[in-house]
C-alpha cells in the first residue's frame, strides 16, 4: 500500500531515526480506499492508500486530479458514505471518525454527479 503522493512527494517521505516517532506517524495514518462511481470515471490501478489524518480532503482531490489527468478546474465529485459530499477543507480525521467502515475510509469519486 502506497502513501498518497501530490507533486511527486509522498505524504510519509520523512525519514525518522527514532522508532517511536515512526510508530506515532503510523498511528496518525488513515487507510483510504478510493473507488470510482459512474460509468465515465477511470478506476485507479491501486485503490488503497495511507494518508496523514491531519490532511484535508483537498489533498485527496489534488491526488485524484493528477492520477486521472484532469485539470484543476475540471469537475470531480467526491463522496463519503455513498452520498455525503464533504467540503474540500474537511479533515481526513473527521471523515474517518464519522464515515469509516472497519479500519478504512471509503471515498467515492466521479467526473459526473452520482448522488444529489
Amino acid at each position: 500500500m502506497e502513501d498518497i503522493s501530490v507533486n511527486g512527494q509522498t505524504e510519509n517521505q520523512e525519514t525518522n531515526t527514532n522508532p517511536l516517532q515512526e510508530n506515532e506517524e503510523r498511528k496518525r495514518s488513515v487507510k483510504i480506499f478510493l473507488r470510482p462511481v459512474g460509468g465515465n470515471t477511470q478506476k485507479l490501478s491501486q485503490q488503497k492508500f495511507l494518508l496523514d489524518d491531519k490532511k484535508c480532503l483537498f489533498h485527496v482531490r489534488a491526488f485524484l486530479l493528477k492520477q486521472l489527468r484532469l485539470g484543476n478546474n475540471d469537475m470531480l465529485f467526491m463522496y463519503c458514505g455513498n452520498g455525503f459530499a464533504p467540503a474540500p477543507d474537511h479533515s481526513i480525521a473527521e471523515l474517518y471518525r464519522d464515515f469509516r467502515t472497519g479500519n478504512e475510509l471509503y471515498i467515492s469519486y466521479g467526473v459526473l454527479e452520482a448522488w444529489g
